[in-house]
């Protein structure tokens, strides 16, 4: 027919959802009558050709900026319209078809407390949206909610390069075992979540206090004497600053009152009044 025409087929585009990288072009070609002008728009922002008007045969690069989209299928309308007369036109299909971006971790599960239960040191988890440059908001949460587990931080924004939170649990008022729970981290890409679940399980041995030897023994003879030692208090945790309270069972054993672990627990034999033989005492050590 006469009057401007679309001779392109109609494109399908493809990329990633959000992608700093995803802006896909395609050639439009338009056949129109000699000293015909006409000019092109668009049904969607996200696809916008080159502004003006032409005359004649043309190809254009039009370019369609897919990273505004979310994941899935999208469309648009290109309308090529002659200027002199608004009612010849004609149309083109455009499709955007868009994968959504991966989200990628460094771990797939996390363990607190370590083999034995006895380790302290948060463990670090880090993650990164495939977006290139573009970032988006995220959020941590964990379950069960208000518990034990803890997150160096709940929030903030994500792209290529990898953010990392530390992940730890407030110990004080568990008592020891294995718990259970998970993190859900959900990325936000144009309105469409992007969602990965991370199990946890804390190990939890019980705090005891340690001393650094079980049992001692003094000596008095004549030639010689051994009646003071010390010892270090600690607790399986490696915690300093735990306070610990000492006594002895015998009149004869004096031990340190009190201190904190770290600390040194002095013990002081005095052998005065006592006759030969062997005596035997126990140093209690406890904490509240």
């Amino acid at each position: 027919r006469d009057g401007v025409r679309i001779t392109s087929a109609p494109p399908v585009l493809s990329g990633v959802a959000g992608s700093s990288q995803s802006s896909p072009s395609f050639q439009l070609n338009v056949e129109a009558p000699a000293g015909v002008q006409w000019q092109p728009s668009s049904s969607q922002p996200w696809l916008q050709p080159p502004a003006g008007t032409r005359t004649g045969n043309l190809s254009l690069t039009v370019t369609a900026d897919t990273s505004i989209l979310p994941p899935g299928q999208s469309t648009a309308t290109l309308t090529v319209t002659n200027v002199a007369d608004p009612t010849d036109t004609a149309t083109l299909l455009v499709t955007a078809s868009l994968s959504a971006p991966v989200l990628t971790t460094t771990l797939s599960q996390i363990t607190l407390g370590g083999e034995t239960g006895l380790e302290m040191a948060p463990v670090s988890l880090g993650f990164a949206l495939g977006t290139g440059t573009n970032a988006y908001p995220w959020t941590l949460a964990t379950t069960p909610a208000g518990s034990w587990l803890r997150v160096s931080s709940a929030a903030g924004t994500v792209a290529s390069p990898t953010v990392t939170v530390d992940v730890d649990a407030n110990r004080s008022q568990l008592a020891p075992g294995i718990y259970t729970g998970h993190l859900l981290l959900q990325v936000t890409v144009n309105n469409v979540g992007v969602v990965r679940t991370i199990p946890v399980e804390l190990r939890l041995e019980a705090n005891r206090l340690l001393v650094s030897d079980l049992g001692v023994a003094f000596s008095s003879f004549p030639s010689r004497q051994v009646l003071t030692r010390t010892l270090t208090v600690r607790n399986t945790r490696g915690e300093t600053g735990i306070p610990w309270q000492a006594t002895s069972s015998a009149p004869w054993l004096a031990a340190t009152l009190s201190g904190n672990t770290g600390d040194p627990l002095d013990l002081t034999a005095n052998p005065t009044g006592l006759g030969p033989g062997q005596y035997l005492a126990t140093v209690t050590v406890s904490s509240s």
